[in-house]
């Protein structure tokens, strides 16, 4: 009963010759099949605490196998398992497999598990057509955070800066996600819901709408839209801001002035508006008599003003026969519309 190792795989026909002590012999001829030995292999992806591992078969002509993931789990008979380990230490994975023929290879694999990051975050802010900015707040232990992946949950492109900024264009509830990546190549996720609150409404009106008078208060109303807790007004010129909600003012110079509502809700949003207003000094005066009798003293009927851009006059007799008339444009001037009597 002899033993015989075959080199190759392949249908081998063995001879088998017996001789009797008298010489006399018989043959006997039987196919022996000889099945190739499959070769074990594998492929994980990177071990971390409290993450799937992932193990890729690259197996050669195996058709069944067993894994042990070295922790006393069970194991498994999957071709590509994947197994969660839940602390960080040294573990042996150990794969069988089996052929067709009922051959059998073996590898084993010591895998070192890393601690997981675990990802943390928070908005700043969340107001519609505000800058936000994200904080990472992400822990890392034994290693630092070396890669990050945002998505704000709007539709809009993701980010990869540790502590990025971001518009949300409408109100809502949105998932925002962050993935980090650790120095020893271990991925976490982490979700949060951010509530994206709306914006109120800055809007006001002032009296008089016209070119204000120089000296005249000027009143403005606010007619802000939500619930606005607080309001700062801007006048344009070099007074202090106002918090009153419907303030008066009275400027101390002519010119033009940009006029800036800030107001701001009870969830701490804001809005602005503005508004352009005009001062200017003003000032008619035109006589009820004159003297046009020859001596050279107010000898002309006519108007003055200072900030006038134009006037016309009419001059009537008792019986309402109108007896001269003129228009002025772009005073001071030489005063052409004069009348001599």
């Amino acid at each position: 009963s002899p033993t015989h190792i075959f080199t190759s795989s392949g249908t081998f026909y063995v001879i088998l010759t017996a001789t009797s002590d008298s010489g006399c012999q018989s043959n006997l001829t039987l196919p022996v099949v000889v099945y190739a030995l499959p070769t074990a292999s594998f492929v994980p992806t990177v071990p971390c605490t409290n993450t799937p591992v992932y193990f890729t078969d690259a197996s050669s002509l195996a058709t069944q196998w067993f894994w042990d993931f070295g922790n006393m789990s069970g194991g498994s008979t999957a071709q590509n398992p994947n197994y969660t380990y839940p602390s960080m230490g040294s573990y042996i994975v150990t794969l069988i497999v089996t052929s067709a023929g009922g051959c059998r290879d073996t590898v084993q694999d010591t895998l070192t598990v890393q601690p997981s990051p675990v990802p943390n975050f928070s908005p700043d802010s969340v107001c519609v057509s505000y800058t936000t900015f994200f904080t990472d707040l992400t822990v890392a232990p034994g290693g630092t955070i070396v890669y990050w992946t945002w998505n704000f949950g709007d539709g809009s492109p993701t980010d990869t800066g540790q502590n990025p900024i971001h518009i949300y264009p409408l109100p809502g509830t949105y998932t925002v996600s962050l993935t980090v990546m650790s120095s020893n190549g271990c991925v976490s996720t982490g979700i949060k819901t951010v509530v994206v609150l709306p914006q109120p409404t800055a809007q006001f009106s002032y009296d008089p709408t016209s070119c204000i008078t120089f000296g005249d208060a000027v009143s403005f109303t606010d007619q802000s839209v939500s619930n606005i807790t607080n309001w700062y007004w801007y006048f344009g010129d070099s007074s202090s801001v106002s918090f009153a909600q419907n303030p008066s003012h009275v400027y101390t110079d002519t010119g033009n002035f940009t006029v800036s509502l800030i107001v701001q809700d009870a969830n701490g949003c804001m809005d602005t508006s503005q508004s352009s207003l005009c001062i200017r000094e003003w000032t008619f005066y035109i006589p009820n008599a004159f003297t046009p009798n020859g001596n050279g003293k107010n000898e002309f009927f006519f108007g003055v003003g200072i900030g006038i851009v134009e006037y016309e006059m009419w001059i009537f007799d008792r019986w309402g026969n109108l007896i001269f008339h003129c228009d002025v444009d772009d005073l001071p001037q030489t005063y052409p519309c004069m009348w001599d009597g």
